[in-house]
């Protein structure tokens, strides 16, 4: 954007963060983009900074474009899920896979809610988020889990959703499943 004459401005949120700042910079901005890496700590870290918060969902409400990166886009649905990354080994992979499907495995809260009725799931391929995309639906069966793969957006516009990049996203439909749970915990869905 820099070469087309528009200027960029980067802020990081913690506790050094100049709000006035970043507050004048939403308010001025033509688009923003948002990104975390960890689902665990991010609806925190957006929870300490709600006037900024407030003001990117009146901007994005009011059309400005709102670009959402990992565990951002997870927040920005109706409700998130906050488990910690998977580790990166196989076995430890694994493993977080197979306890991602069960309930008492998968917190889900309230996300900021600027997409009502929708859930986002982030990297669901390579972090195998199958479980925790179950557990959304679970957790409350009128809201829509929609799994990001990487390389892959949802575009959501006032005319519709799109689905743009190199691989795909998936959205489970609670409303009509019927859940059980299995002898192991692990949650089961049809």
């Amino acid at each position: 954007f820099q070469g087309l004459g528009a200027s960029v401005q980067w802020f990081v949120l913690d506790s050094k963060t100049n709000r006035t700042a970043v507050q004048t910079a939403v308010t001025n901005a033509t688009g923003v983009f948002l990104t975390a890496p960890d689902q665990s700590l991010v609806g925190a870290a957006l929870d300490s900074f709600a006037p900024i918060v407030n003001s990117i969902k009146a901007r994005w409400q009011s059309r400005m474009p709102l670009m959402a990166d990992n565990a951002a886009a997870a927040a920005l649905g109706q409700l998130t899920t906050t488990n910690p990354p998977p580790p990166t080994d196989d076995a430890g992979l694994e493993e977080a896979s197979v306890l991602s499907f069960r309930p008492d495995n998968v917190v889900v809260r309230d996300g900021l809610g600027l997409v009502p009725g929708a859930a986002f799931e982030p990297r669901l391929l390579p972090e195998r988020h199958w479980g925790q995309l179950y557990n959304i639906v679970h957790n409350t069966h009128s809201v829509l889990g929609v799994g990001i793969d990487v390389g892959t957006a949802v575009e959501l516009t006032a005319a519709g959703a799109s689905v743009v990049g190199s691989s795909a996203a998936v959205v489970l439909d609670g409303r009509y499943a019927s859940y059980s749970l299995g002898s192991n915990g692990a949650l089961g869905a049809r």
